[in-house]
């Protein structure tokens, strides 16, 4: 017969009145202060007088221990003593999750793991244990599922920072002067592993879409280890995406001060400059990245855009041309190839680029426009008037697309229905004078 599933035991109730340590802070790795001292005390005289007969206050004086050595740094010794609770009470949730918070200390990020996951089995609502798990699967590199133990914790507590500064306080100065030599070398190396571990869980909520959050990872790694370039230039890309592009720039910067073959950084900081209007500088950015990769597609694209840009057609297009022929399934530089060659009236080249776009990306709406305007240049005009009905349900307030869909179905003598586009273009352009006229034109050659 199937019993069903003991309930977790948890912590009895604290005593009631203002000396009432509160929920959050239970488990926490935090200094003891006089209280906890008091009640560390108050057990070890508990378990003296019981004479180790009482199984819950043995438990219980185990997890007092291990906060003890935990405030003191000892993390081997605070490991020991919650692992003795747990395997006293093995429904322990609180010693499941300090045990996590020690094992991370160490650097133990894999079986930190396990220690938030049945933590978590315990209490699938606690909110720093769902942090915790988030951050140890980030050192792990399991972006994936570091993001969603982030949006499962923010769900449960909206202010993660005082999860944050608890977790902060595993990486403070150990103040146990009897601490190796050795022991005290490794502080260095875990600081650079909980950043890289910020920093992946950033980069796992960037992904989802979560920019503040990612912001605030980010920023954590940097005070951890202000030196992470990567960090540096994870923050610009934050930065872009929210339009603050001093900012972007700033912080791409700083990634090349500290990491001057960092391809990737040079890139980025090409962009902000040319989405500021600063193309000169933009090019030269584009060209030191590819300085130190002649193979970078994503720098060829971008160095052809701003190439285009400031109206150098010719130069773009090769740019465009070796980008492709580095990734042939680059969809934005095929694109762009086509409005190259469309800019220099290259009509059957643009027009085989606009196919090669939408063969990699069937619903590129603006290839479908381009490659409309490309055929009506040939004079292909049914063909034209297609890829113009492709775009209209998609952007049906685009005048650009009547006004062109309008041009085609005159030039195929269908009048009443290019009056039609044309009146609605003349609408959406508020009264643009170029649209407008050919309406007014049209309208008035059918009246006579």
């Amino acid at each position: 017969m199937n019993h069903p599933p003991a309930p977790a035991k948890r912590d009895p109730p604290e005593r009631k009145g203002k000396n009432k340590v509160p929920l959050g802070k239970a488990a926490s790795v935090v200094k003891m202060g006089r209280n906890q001292l008091v009640t560390f005390g108050f057990l070890v005289l508990i378990v003296s007088l019981i004479g180790m007969r009482g199984s819950r206050e043995i438990v219980r004086f185990h997890f007092e221990l291990g906060r003890l050595f935990s405030s003191q740094g000892k993390w081997d010794k605070a490991i020991n003593e919650y692992r003795k609770a747990i395997h006293l009470e093995r429904d322990y949730v609180n010693a499941r999750y300090a045990l996590g918070l020690a094992l991370t200390a160490k650097g133990g990020w894999d079986a930190a793991i396990v220690e938030y996951r049945e933590a978590l089995r315990l209490d699938p609502s606690s909110g720093k244990a769902h942090y915790a798990l988030g951050l140890s699967l980030g050192a792990n590199g399991d972006l994936d599922n570091a993001g969603n133990e982030y949006t499962k914790a923010l769900t449960l507590q909206p202010d993660l920072e005082e999860v944050r500064s608890n977790l902060r306080n595993v990486l403070r100065e150990d103040p146990d002067p009897e601490g190796t030599v050795r022991e005290r070398a490794k502080a260095l190396p875990l600081v650079t592993q909980f950043a890289a571990a910020h920093n992946n869980l950033g980069i796992a909520l960037s992904q989802k879409g979560e920019i503040i959050q990612a912001i605030a990872e980010f920023h954590e790694a940097l005070r951890l280890n202000p030196t992470l370039g990567a960090a540096h230039n994870d923050l610009g890309i934050m930065f872009y995406k929210q339009r603050d592009l001093d900012g972007a720039v700033a912080e791409y910067r700083e990634t090349i001060r500290l990491l001057p073959d960092y391809a990737e950084a040079y890139n980025n900081l090409g962009n902000a400059l040319r989405e500021k209007g600063n193309l000169d500088e933009a090019i030269a950015e584009y060209r030191k990245a590819l300085a130190i990769r002649s193979d970078y597609s994503e720098a060829h694209n971008n160095l052809g855009v701003a190439l285009a840009a400031r109206g150098d057609w010719e130069k773009a297009a090769v740019e465009y041309r070796k980008a492709v022929a580095l990734n042939s399934y680059f969809t934005a530089a095929h694109y762009n190839l086509g409005v190259a060659f469309a800019a220099k009236s290259n009509w059957n080249r643009a027009i085989a680029e606009f196919h090669q776009t939408l063969g990699l990306e069937p619903e590129h709406i603006d290839a479908h426009y381009s490659l409309g305007l490309a055929l009506a240049a040939k004079g292909r005009y049914e063909e034209a008037i297609s890829e113009y009905r492709r775009v209209l349900p998609q952007r049906p307030d685009f005048a650009e697309v009547h006004y062109s869909l309008g041009n085609a179905l005159e030039a195929k003598g269908n009048s009443r229905a290019a009056l039609e586009q044309y009146r609605v273009a003349c609408q959406l352009a508020f009264n643009n004078s170029t649209i407008c006229t050919e309406y007014k034109r049209l309208l008035q050659k059918l009246e006579q």
